[in-house]
């Protein structure tokens, strides 16, 4: 199944960070392989955990993009091949994390410079490798480890303002969104759906033409007027975030949706689409 357009393009931005954190804890283990004959072989019994989270520029406010969940057990002996802990470790998470995984933070990354992704999964390694012979897991012959992967993304806040919006209309409009926008972030995305994401944005990123602009209605705002389906009942404006009062002058697209005059056409100047629901306008293109 095709992932939804409207997810959140995951390797569009250029200002992020990566967090990664590897830790021995303790989960369930499923009793097939408790029953499994492990001879002088170790079961590394590894819980993935990947999100890609987008904070308005003051670092308060988050917008949710992807939220992975997998595990993957690793049966070797490390004493006698640690190679294959290795290339399985990184070909598993090379498949799985749909983003770069150099410029990366954590894993005990030396005064906090970020390490490459050679670097990264050498750490990885060096941590699960150790497992084994630290005197707590002495009598253990499965370990289970977290592995957290993190990347926080800056957006502008005209940008955060408008998918926050567009998620609380499409919120109001369908009571089923919240869990099927949660259920599509919670699914693996392949080099193909990330780079129609990629390409979907840049779409997006072409300003409106000039007579589109100056053909935008100019309305007086009236929260109690029915006005087609829609009610002209914004309390704020999407991109600005400030109120919408009563008995002042909005412009309004041909989706019916309402911004302050200044606003939309600050917005039109970089995108042709409206903020709430992706409505195209005419470009010069």
């Amino acid at each position: 199944m095709a992932p939804p357009a409207w997810l959140p393009p995951l390797n569009s931005h250029p200002h992020y960070t990566l967090q990664v954190e590897a830790s021995q804890t303790y989960f369930s283990i499923p009793r097939n392989f408790q029953r499994k004959p492990l001879g002088n072989s170790t079961v590394f019994f590894i819980r993935i955990q990947i999100s890609v989270d987008f904070w308005k520029e003051d670092f308060l406010h988050r917008f949710p993009g992807l939220s992975l969940r997998e595990t993957l057990p690793i049966k070797c002996n490390p004493s006698m091949d640690p190679e294959i802990l290795a290339g399985s470790l990184r070909i598993w998470i090379q498949d799985l994390v749909p983003f770069s995984m150099s410029n990366c933070r954590g894993v005990q990354s030396p005064g906090g410079r970020g390490l490459s992704s050679d670097q990264l999964f050498d750490r990885i390694s060096e941590f699960l490798l150790g497992l084994p012979s630290a005197p707590e897991n002495a009598e253990r012959r499965i370990l289970p480890v977290l592995l957290k992967i993190e990347k926080s993304v800056v957006v502008p806040d005209e940008e955060f303002g408008s998918w926050v919006s567009w998620y609380e209309e499409r919120k109001r409009i369908d009571p089923e969104f919240e869990k099927e926008y949660a259920d599509a972030i919670a699914r693996p995305r392949n080099e193909m759906e990330l780079l129609d994401e990629a390409t979907s944005l840049m779409a997006c990123s072409s300003g409106a033409s000039s007579s589109a602009v100056e053909e935008l209605e100019s309305v007086i705002h009236d929260g109690d007027k029915d006005v087609g389906s829609e009610k002209l009942s914004a309390k704020s404006c999407s991109i600005c975030l400030e109120e919408i009062l009563n008995g002042k002058r909005v412009c309004r697209l041909p989706c019916l949706h309402v911004y302050h005059g200044d606003c939309v056409v600050r917005w039109l100047r970089g995108s042709h689409v409206c903020p709430l629901c992706r409505y195209p306008l005419p470009t010069d293109d």
